[in-house]
This record gives structure tokens, sequence and C-alpha cells, in this order.
């Protein structure tokens, strides 16, 4: 895979356990190096115009368009957002990815649990998912792969924190021209 650098943001701001856990499973995954991954806590949540009121969610193509706005040098950034969301004919969504800017977004509410190694388990989880569109991957039909649709949290929880052979090849080789 050629080399991606990949910038981490977290608004308003993301604890040492998350951006370590989340590095970790980029750089496991994507055989990338750790000087790579880099992140930042921005401090403040997106703007609150991107809220649509009468939902109290973020319309999650707004952030997309805010952070491509901000992040135009070619890496891939992933937002980590504390804050919930929603998107397209969605209800909500655990994260959302915009391939041509190469940016996505992680929502973390839907994904908070009584316990910590869970919650981390999910963020690192759907990092990686929205990493993998940001690559160029659709979503498979391996229910334990990392790349499978989660339409609940159950979904996420099921499945595992890595590609199936089948996506990972795609990723390795770059033949995802034919894949879409």
């Amino acid at each position: 895979m050629e080399r991606n650098r990949i910038r981490i943001i977290c608004f308003p701001k993301c604890s040492i356990d998350e951006i370590s856990r989340v590095r970790d499973t980029l750089e496991s995954q994507l055989d990338i190096d750790k000087s790579l991954v880099t992140h930042e806590n921005i401090g403040k949540l997106p703007p609150a115009i991107m809220i649509n009121p009468a939902r109290n969610q973020y319309i999650s193509e707004k952030i997309l368009e805010y952070i491509a706005s901000i992040y135009s040098d070619r890496s891939i950034v992933v937002a980590i957002v504390k804050y919930d969301a929603y998107a397209y004919y969605y209800n909500f969504v655990f994260g959302h990815a915009d391939p041509i800017n190469r940016v996505c977004a992680v929502y973390t509410p839907r994904l908070e649990s009584g316990n910590r190694a869970v919650y981390l388990d999910r963020l690192s989880k759907e990092v990686l998912h929205e990493v993998g569109h940001v690559l160029g991957l659709h979503h498979c039909s391996d229910r334990k792969c990392v790349m499978n649709f989660s339409n609940n949290i159950l979904d996420v929880d099921r499945k595992s924190a890595t590609f199936c052979e089948r996506c990972r090849s795609l990723l390795k080789t770059g033949k995802l021209e034919g894949y879409r």
C-alpha cells in the first residue's frame, strides 16, 4: 500500500488512550509507520451552524466539507467528533467518509459504553472502517470484516478490527477500480 499520512483531529479533545488505540489499530492494519500518523486536539466542537437544531445532531456532510476546507495537504484526515450526527437518510451515523477529499469523521456518543475497553474497541473499528472507505473500499459482506456495514451497535461489536483477506488484498494490490 502507498505511504499515506494520516492526521487525526479531535473535536474537542481526545484522551491519550483514545489516540493510542486508534493509532495502534491504523498502524497495524494499514502497515504504516508511527511517524505517518499524527494527531491534534482542536479544543472546540465544529461550528454550531452545522447542527440541525430540530434533531440536535450535526449534519455529517457539512462536517466533512468543513474538514476538507481546513486540511488540503492530501493527508487522510480522520475527525473524531464528540457529538452525534446523521447523514443522508440515516437517523444517525457512527462515521462517514468522503474519499474524494480524503476526509472522514467518527462520531463517538453512540459508541460510548460503561466499559472503557469496549468503547475504545468500537472507536478503533469505526475509525479503521472510515479510513477503509477513504482508501477506496466499499462495504463488505463478511460479517467479521471491519468493512461490514454497521446498522446498530451490536453490528459494531460483532465485527473485528481487521480487514478480511479480500479487503486486505484489494488494499495491498490497489485494484480498487474494478472493485467499484
